[in-house]
């Protein structure tokens, strides 16, 4: 079905996420639940502020943490909502030197994100690193998914040199599935299916390895277990005497990219809004229908922050799938790339390329129109070898 809408190199963003970024908890804290309304609740909220600093002050590792966080997020301070980051470690800093294992972690991840403690512009690692391995060493989980995603990419991963530590990453994923951390099951995957781990059976240890994971209701295991259906991986394993039987099964990727769906992954939004489009789901339905159907989980994805959803639907405008009574769809596509872009997302900055690029072509028509060479649409890529954020708390 979508072949007929001319997408110029136009690219379609599938459901992965590349991105390294710093991930902090900023939840609210357990202190401050909702804003009081008059001048005795303001008056009580202060009184439990005081006390907990003053505990903090006193030897308390629970209420430094505490009040750590609450400077970290702007809750605590002259100037509320402006964090402040020297506060929030002098008071972490209390609770991690007395084993708190929360604050180590989150000193960690300050540490790594270069909000405190520059060396020579760069974040230090080497504190970071301290603070993430003594709270890994007591299980703390998000530590543990925190050493692993550095040591993915090298202790230096901004150095060109840096390598990756599998010997070390591999023991982390044991320790966090021994643990029944499905991020371990789940980098584990990614490890085989890479062929960064020698494995002969590496298609059958990762589907065992996602589908424990999915048990356990993790919404990146389910949603690469669709992404391997829809690929036709599975049924490789399935079938291994039979090649010809090693086709894509897209009604059970869909059934994965429902589940994950419902825990709120915003990516199995967008791989299920290109099944539709493709027309591998519902062939009975009429176009239109599918066409509703995608544009309504990419419209989701986006409500959710994915600028994923945003870059596709302005390519179901730039390709005439969908329409506004009144506007160019061109110029419409455009400002949701430049949104999307904005956002982060390197396909929209492509696809504005590409825009551009052919802007210029349609200006001098002597010169050779590389973009017509291409009248399908790119297909989303798999999750299958993607890499984590640093997490959290």
């Amino acid at each position: 079905m979508i072949n007929k809408y001319k997408t110029s190199a136009i690219v379609w963003v599938p459901g992965i996420v590349l991105s390294f970024i710093l991930g902090l908890w900023v939840g609210k804290s357990n202190l401050l639940m909702g804003a009081p309304h008059n001048a005795n609740q303001i008056t009580e909220v202060q009184k439990i502020v005081n006390q907990t600093i003053d505990s903090a002050n006193s030897g308390d590792i629970d209420a430094a943490y505490k009040v750590g966080m609450m400077y970290f997020r702007g809750e605590l301070g002259k100037e509320l909502e402006q964090p402040n980051y020297a506060q929030a470690k002098k008071y972490l800093q209390k609770a991690a030197n007395k084993g708190h294992v929360e604050a180590q972690n989150t000193l960690g991840a300050m540490y790594f994100g270069g909000l405190i403690g520059k060396k020579d512009d760069k974040p230090d690692l080497d504190a970071a690193l301290e603070y993430f391995e003594a709270a890994a060493a007591k299980d703390n989980l998000e530590a543990l998914n925190n050493l692993a995603q550095i040591y993915l990419r090298g202790v230096g991963y901004s150095d060109e040199k840096a390598k990756p530590e599998y010997d070390k990453v591999l023991e982390i994923y044991k320790k966090q599935i021994a643990l029944g951390d499905p991020r371990g099951h789940v980098g584990l995957a990614r490890l085989y299916l890479a062929e960064a781990i020698p494995n002969p059976n590496k298609l059958n240890d990762a589907q065992d390895l996602l589908e424990q994971a999915a048990n356990l209701n993790d919404p990146n295991a389910l949603r690469m277990l669709g992404e391997m259906y829809a690929s036709g991986t599975l049924t490789k394993i399935e079938n291994p005497e039979n090649l010809e039987a090693a086709t894509p099964d897209y009604a059970t990727a869909a059934q994965y990219y429902n589940q994950a769906i419902e825990l709120g992954d915003t990516n199995s939004m967008l791989n299920l809004g290109f099944l539709y489009l493709s027309g591998n789901l519902d062939n009975k339905a009429n176009e239109n229908v599918n066409v509703e159907r995608a544009l309504d989980l990419y419209k989701r994805a986006a409500e959710a922050n994915n600028p994923g959803g945003l870059t596709n639907i302005a390519t179901m405008y730039y390709t005439g799938m969908i329409s506004s009574s009144g506007q160019n769809s061109e110029e419409i596509a455009e400002k949701l790339w430049i949104e999307a872009a904005n956002a982060g997302d390197v396909n929209a900055e492509r696809n504005l390329t590409m825009l551009n690029k052919r802007r210029a072509e349609q200006q001098n028509p002597n010169s050779i129109d590389e973009l017509d060479e291409l009248d399908e649409l790119v297909a989303p890529e798999t999750s299958l070898n993607e890499t984590s954020d640093i997490d959290e708390k």
